[in-house]
């Protein structure tokens, strides 16, 4: 099983095929944002689970 660690480093792995893209990285970002909202709308909301962030 992974922990957090494993999750993060695994992560910064796929990062670096793309940080010489600006444009892929543009459109990570983007994405990481839309999970923040998502995020923040399920705490917002008590009867969204982690399970509807998937």
């Amino acid at each position: 099983m992974d922990t957090i660690l494993d999750t993060r480093a695994e992560l910064f792995r796929e990062l670096v095929y793309i940080l010489d893209d600006e444009n892929m990285m543009k459109m990570v970002i983007k994405e990481i944002e839309e999970i923040r909202a998502q995020k923040a709308k399920a705490e917002e909301e008590p009867d969204i689970t982690k399970e509807h962030l998937g």
